[in-house]
């Protein structure tokens, strides 16, 4: 590994730092070969040389004699260096016990610390602690080592992120038994996209409506994943949205059934009172019968449609009765004893119709404009 000088700008303050990388070279080699005799004799010589960022990157004898994963050269080193020494970081703000967590060396991170033990507690690059460098390169041992002696308090949520970070590091770097849990966690779209057993899907009012509540529970689900998991692929080679399509093939074919079957009987009450009626409800522009009848559209545009179809049929039967009965008292000059049972009669039809379909509206309307999923009391799915 090279860790001499490189060239530099000719300013005096870079002039300064070459002079010191090659006041310095002759420790690094040193370092670098393991010779043990010639690191004493320079320390000897020169004792403030421990302290001192010997190359580019801001590393210091200790930061060096780490990387090479040499236990006897970094215990000479320690030995000869103060606390505050070993507490010198490089300028990725790394400190040598830092680097020791990265690469799993147990033996020299014990080292370090027993002459300092803070240093548990000194951030690195990305502000992450010792022991959370570890768990993220997957070195168990030194994880475990480090946590023991990480002061708890640290990983307390009001003293930061460090405890989440730790949990996050531990789970995917399949620490400490927790990649299943990991498995588990990459799984979890693929489970929502599958189709409900029947027995939940019957406590659902008509095919579209459970098309949506499928729908509805498999985006709530892809919200709250890791977006990569979209992605994720079974041992067909199936993404999880590929599996909801499969999945949910038949069920859409009865929900556009059921969808254009509810429009239709829509028309009967309307066609009894005024021919015109249909047209009406069920010429909005886009509407339920000439609609597509994607997988999306039964999330939101379908039953968006299918509300206002409903809706302006009820305002245009209760606009036709009031017409009606107006029509009624006039050519009948106010005799109310022939008014009133005629009008009657008239609304037993349109007041069955309204009850059989005005709970089928707010059903709809719920589903589609109520709470989340996640927020709704339902008792029926759990």
């Amino acid at each position: 590994m090279g860790y001499f000088v490189r060239p530099r700008l000719s300013t005096s303050l870079q002039e300064t730092e070459v002079h010191v990388y090659v006041q310095f070279r002759r420790l690094c080699k040193a370092i670098e070969e393991g010779d043990l005799n010639a690191v004493r004799d320079f320390l000897r010589q020169l004792p403030h040389a421990g302290r001192e960022k010997l190359t580019v990157f801001g590393s210091t004898a200790l930061h060096l004699a780490t990387l090479t994963g040499k236990l006897n050269m970094v215990e000479l080193l320690v030995e000869n260096m103060t606390k505050e020494d070993l507490e010198v970081r490089d300028n990725n703000d790394d400190t040598a016990l830092t680097i020791a967590a990265g690469i799993g060396a147990t033996r020299i991170a014990e080292c370090m610390i027993q002459k300092n033990k803070e240093l548990v507690s000194i951030q690195g690059e990305q502000d992450l602690l010792p022991v959370i460098v570890a768990c993220k390169n997957g070195h168990k041992d030194t994880a475990k080592y480090l946590y023991a002696i990480t002061p708890s308090v640290l990983l307390l949520e009001k003293n930061g992120a460090h405890g989440s970070l730790l949990l996050r590091a531990s789970i995917f770097s399949k620490m400490l038994g927790l990649d299943q849990l990991r498995r588990l966690c990459s799984n979890l779209l693929q489970p929502s996209a599958m189709l409900a057993p029947p027995h939940r899907l019957a406590r659902i009012s008509g095919a579209a409506l459970q098309m949506q509540r499928e729908l509805q529970w498999y985006k709530e689900v892809e919200s709250i994943v890791d977006p990569s998991l979209k992605e994720y692929t079974n041992i067909n080679n199936e993404t999880p949205g590929e599996i909801f399509s499969k999945k949910h093939k038949e069920l859409v074919i009865n929900g556009e059934k059921w969808m254009k079957e509810t429009a239709t009987s829509c028309t009967v009450v309307g066609a009894l009172i005024i021919t015109i009626m249909f047209t009406a409800a069920f010429t909005v522009p886009g509407g339920v019968l000439t609609s597509r009848y994607a997988e999306d559209d039964f999330l939101k545009s379908l039953p968006t449609k299918l509300i206002i179809g409903l809706s302006s049929l009820f305002i245009s039967i209760a606009a036709m009765m009031v017409a009606f009965c107006a029509t009624l008292i006039i050519m009948l000059k106010g005799e109310l004893k022939l008014v009133i049972p005629i009008t009657l009669l008239a609304s037993i039809p349109v007041t069955l119709f309204m009850l059989l379909q005005f709970p089928l509206l707010i059903e709809i309307f719920v589903s589609t404009y109520g709470p989340s999923i996640f927020d709704r009391k339902m008792k029926y799915w759990f």
